[in-house]
């Protein structure tokens, strides 16, 4: 059987241009959208013989089975209720200031979720979910990441560099369920990725307690 996945929220930017890029890899992909109206623009993202099922609302149509292995959340990378080690207290104050100020809904929304599956995912042993916790989104090229635990809570990442991170983390049959962070780096993303599913880095260190 050939690898499928499944996007939810599929009219998002990033959730577009991981299915073409998904589509590109022979990957079949099955996108939920919100509107009716979405449909045609999400159904022409596929060429050819290019596999893509659109479905407006329809995760009743979705059977829940442990097939599924793997589950990648988006989240926000400054949603933590406490300070890392690894960052110094100017990042630690910038993350507070992102959770109190107007993304206040958006980060506790996104916490709770990590959270959710974090916890979720040690109850199986062969499922891995994965909170990938990028910085602010930008248009710029795919490049090098920061992946793990960063040096900060402040910074950039494209959306394809964010696309470019979850095709190597569903690729990659070693990576545990973990958060990861990410931000424009100095680092491959394929080579970081492989990094952390040898040394099982997980930047949930101090959350879920």
């Amino acid at each position: 059987m050939g690898q499928h996945v499944l996007i939810l929220g599929g009219h998002g930017k990033v959730a577009q241009i991981l299915t073409r890029q998904l589509l590109k890899k022979s990957w079949t992909v099955t996108s939920v959208i919100r509107a009716q109206e979405q449909f045609h623009q999400i159904e022409s993202l596929a060429s050819g013989q290019q596999r893509l099922n659109v479905l407006v609302r329809s995760l009743e149509d979705i059977k829940s089975t442990y097939s599924i292995k793997k589950f990648i959340l988006i989240s926000y990378l400054a949603c933590r209720h406490k300070s890392p080690s690894w960052w110094d207290s100017d990042a630690w104050a910038y993350a507070l200031d992102m959770q109190s100020g107007d993304l206040s809904g958006h980060c506790k929304a996104k916490l709770a979720a990590d959270e959710v599956l974090l916890q979720n995912s040690s109850l199986r042993s062969d499922f891995s979910g994965i909170s990938l916790r990028p910085g602010m989104l930008s248009d710029e090229p795919a490049g090098k990441v920061e992946i793990g635990k960063t040096k900060t809570s402040r910074g950039n990442v494209s959306r394809a560099s964010v696309v470019d991170t979850i095709v190597s983390l569903l690729e990659n049959q070693n990576v545990k369920s973990s958060w990861l962070d990410l931000l424009d780096g100095d680092h491959d993303v394929n080579v970081s990725v492989e990094r952390i599913a040898s040394t099982g880095l997980d930047a949930a260190e101090g959350e879920g307690n």
